[in-house]
């Protein structure tokens, strides 16, 4: 039985899975802040205290995968001492994606859950000799889209792993996984860097002006602001102005324009929205305090009415996020009825504050 051989890292381009896994190493070494992650995991493999089962738990976007892909070079290279070494024969047919000891189960073509299939499968081939008289590697991402049957076909493997095997689960969201799953892992955070260590490396990699933009839209998070650039991070910000200055006016078919949203990705338009909110309620605040005594008796009650829908539209824009994150949402819905709350907040602004 075989598994699919499918590439879990995270993705900065296109490329075969081979090409992606490679990309995917060379991130993992580059990025300063997977160094402690790394320097760890080196130590606990020399000193031989490294454990059966891995979960890398933490936020989208920061090279979890990436740092899968390498420890499974570290523990599948032939020179313990110096792995991954990168010369020795294992690497070299992990380079070219062709290592018969190293197995991945996730997420197949437009499929919302790991299925129990590409778990047990991976599974049985987990429990076979190696092939190459080494290391077994196994790595499920993401892991906390198992499906519950996936979930608890991989227990076993979990509660008896077999000799000179090494499991590997990276979870966005670990606390989706299973009390039974997650307690059985060694468990090694990787947070998202310092906002300068994100923004150094991003310019680093390409000159632009909106990577301060991207970060904050991706949640600080590298690899998501990659994403969010290369799908036009300073495009977002002047068609979302464009879309406000609609609401404020004579408005848009906000059905059509939830349509929109969902195919050309929701995600960092709600996101935007979160911080544009945020932003102007702190600019309502400001602007309330600066009124002459009789302008805030004029002005207090618009105003506040004013920031409490832009509180509204901050905490549905949080939510629809988490939502879209977790997946099996209705995103149209989702979409509209924040769109809803945006055009309230935009159209309850104090008549002098409009064009502010």
């Amino acid at each position: 039985m075989t598994v699919k051989r499918k590439s879990t890292a995270e993705p900065t381009a296109g490329g075969t899975p081979t090409d992606l896994a490679n990309a995917a190493v060379a991130l993992a070494v580059s990025a300063p802040w997977l160094e402690p992650q790394r320097r760890r995991l080196a130590e606990a493999w020399r000193g031989t205290r490294f454990p059966h089962a891995l979960l890398l738990r933490g936020p989208a976007g920061v090279g979890k995968a990436a740092l899968a892909e390498w420890v499974a070079r570290l523990v599948l290279c032939d020179e313990r001492q110096q792995a991954p070494c990168g010369a020795c024969s294992s690497c070299q047919l992990l380079a070219a994606g062709n290592h018969p000891d190293f197995l991945r189960a996730g997420l197949e073509e437009d499929a919302r859950q790991v299925k129990i299939e590409a778990v047990r499968a991976l599974a049985l081939a987990l429990t076979m000799k190696s092939y190459r008289q080494g290391y077994k590697v196994a790595v499920v991402a993401p892991a906390d889209r198992m499906s519950p049957g996936a979930a608890n076909a991989l227990l076993k493997t979990l509660e008896e792993p077999a000799a000179n095997t090494v499991l590997i689960l990276v979870a966005d969201q670990a606390d989706r996984l299973p009390a039974t799953v997650a307690s059985r892992c060694q468990q090694l955070r990787v947070p998202r860097p310092d906002p300068a260590t994100a923004l150094h490396w991003l310019e680093t990699r390409e000159s632009r002006t909106d990577w301060e933009l991207c970060l904050d839209l991706a949640y600080g998070s590298p690899l998501r602001a990659v994403s969010i650039a290369a799908t036009g991070g300073a495009t977002l910000a002047r068609d979302m102005g464009e879309l406000l200055e609609a609401l404020a006016g004579q408005g848009r078919d906000l059905i059509s324009e939830a349509e929109r949203w969902v195919k050309a990705g929701a995600a960092e338009r709600v996101r935007w929205v979160e911080f544009w909110a945020a932003r102007a309620v702190r600019e309502a605040q400001v602007g309330e305090g600066s009124h002459s005594l009789d302008m805030r008796v004029l002005h207090s009650t618009t105003q506040r009415r004013h920031i409490q829908s832009l509180f509204a539209v901050h905490d549905s824009a949080r939510e629809a996020s988490g939502w879209l994150q977790r997946g099996s949402v209705n995103a149209q819905l989702l979409v509209e009825g924040l769109l809803l709350d945006l055009v309230r907040a935009v159209r309850s602004r104090p008549a002098e504050g409009k064009n502010s």
